[in-house]
C-alpha cells in the first residue's frame, strides 16, 4: 500500500495516493507496529501530499509526526532521520517562521556531508538557503541553490522536490532585480522535470508555470 501509494505521488495523483498511504498507516497500527519505520515514511508522504496541496499547516504537521516516529526507531545517524529533520526545518522556513534559523542549518549541513549522501547534502544545502534568505542574504541564498542543484544532478524518488529548488531560484532572482534570470531559470526547470519524465499534470509544476502559486513550493 505504501509503495503504491508512493508512486501515485511521484506521478502527482494525490487524491489516488492519500488513501493508499493512510490505510498504510491504519494496518501498521492494527498489526501493533508502533515501532515500524513504515509508520514515519508513510507520514513523510502525507506531508507531502498537504504541501503540494498548499496546505502547508497540515504538512508541517504530518512532517513533525513523521520525525517524532522515525527519531523513536531509527539511529541518530540514520539518513532518514536528518532527512525528516531538514524536511520539518524547510516547512519552518517556508511557512514564514522569522526566527533566524542560519546556525540550525549550518549545523544540519554538516551532519549531512558526514553521512556521505550527496542528495542529503544538497538538500541540506538548500534549506540552508532558505535561511540565509529568510534574513534577506538573498545573494547568498541563490548562491546555494545553484550548488545543490549541481550537487543533485542524479535526484532520488521524488525528483519533482527539487522542481521547488527551482521555483524558489526564480523567485529570488525576481526579489533581486533580474526578471531575466528568473524566466531562465524557469525554463530550466521545466527542463528538468521533462528530462525526468515528471508527468505535466504533477502539481510541482505549478510553481514554474504560474509564478502566482511560489509560495505554496517551498519559496522564501
Amino acid at each position: 500500500m505504501h509503495n503504491l501509494g508512493s508512486v501515485y505521488l511521484a506521478l502527482g495523483r494525490l487524491d489516488e495516493a492519500e488513501p493508499l498511504l493512510r490505510e498504510a498507516l491504519d494496518i501498521e497500527h492494527a498489526i501493533g507496529r508502533a515501532r515500524a519505520p513504515g509508520i514515519g515514511f508513510s507520514l513523510a508522504k502525507l506531508s507531502r501530499i498537504q504541501e503540494l496541496r498548499g496546505d502547508l499547516g497540515g504538512a508541517r504537521t504530518l512532517a513533525d509526526a513523521a520525525r517524532a516516529q522515525l527519531d523513536k526507531v531509527l539511529p541518530p545517524t540514520h539518513e532518514q532521520r536528518l532527512d525528516a529533520e531538514l524536511r520539518v526545518m524547510r516547512l519552518q522556513l517556508v511557512a514564514g517562521l522569522h526566527r533566524d534559523l542560519r546556525e540550525d542549518a549550518i549545523d544540519l549541513q554538516r551532519r549531512a556531508d558526514a553521512l556521505k549522501e550527496p542528495y542529503l547534502s544538497a538538500t541540506a544545502l538548500y534549506v540552508r538557503a532558505l535561511a540565509h534568505a529568510r534574513q534577506g542574504e538573498d545573494a547568498r541564498a541563490i548562491a546555494m541553490i545553484r550548488q545543490a542543484l549541481q550537487i543533485s544532478a542524479r535526484p532520488r524518488a521524488f525528483p519533482h522536490d527539487l522542481i521547488a529548488w527551482y521555483a524558489t531560484l526564480a523567485h529570488l532572482y525576481e526579489r533581486t532585480g533580474d526578471p531575466a534570470a528568473a524566466a531562465r531559470t524557469r525554463r530550466e526547470g521545466l527542463a528538468f522535470a521533462d528530462r525526468l519524465e515528471v508527468p505535466k499534470t504533477h502539481p510541482a509544476r505549478r510553481a514554474l508555470v504560474a509564478p502566482a502559486t511560489v509560495t505554496m513550493v517551498n519559496a522564501p
